[in-house]
């Protein structure tokens, strides 16, 4: 709680445009609010990052928004494979796996590093059908859709 004291500045309006003596600078693009948010990948930082994140969100609606905007928040905060090391090992940290919690549902939606797809686990179940304990496996790279073909002109071609 101290540490968002240090970022009480932060707003999701763009800041006005400064006049310093006869010139007049403008924002730079969208987004000039949270000029300070704390890009780094400290723990501090990424809760700083998630909590204005999540509170300047349009809050969702249904369900299924609520899922999916609850993982664009936690991707904010997702740490690339590679980008931190220490020197003392050859392991690098990184976000391997996403996994947000619907606890009134006791449901378990995740996504791992190689496979951005939501996938979830309805824990109530896990008793019916007799299992006893789970083991996912991460998959490799799944790979892309390729929607080339399925694309329609909004516009006939131009002529000649």
């Amino acid at each position: 709680m101290q540490n968002i004291r240090n970022y009480v500045q932060l707003s999701n309006y763009n800041n006005p445009s400064l006049l310093l003596g006869d010139n007049t600078f403008n924002q730079t693009g969208q987004g000039s609010g949270l000029i300070g948010l704390p890009g780094d990948f400290t723990p501090p930082s990424r809760l700083i990052r998630a909590s204005v994140m999540k509170s300047f969100a349009t809050p969702a609606e249904t369900f299924k928004e609520a899922v999916n905007l609850v993982f664009h928040v936690l991707n904010d905060v997702d740490i690339p494979r590679g980008v931190l090391k220490n020197l003392e090992s050859i392991f690098a940290d990184y976000t391997s796996w996403t996994v947000a919690k619907d606890l009134k549902n006791a449901a378990l939606y995740y996504h791992d590093y190689n496979d951005r797809t939501i996938r979830v686990l309805h824990l109530n179940n896990l008793d019916r059908i007799g299992v006893l304990g789970i083991k996912v496996e991460a998959p490799e790279v799944t790979g892309f859709v390729d929607i080339t073909e399925k694309l329609v002109p909004i516009m006939p071609p131009r002529s000649g």
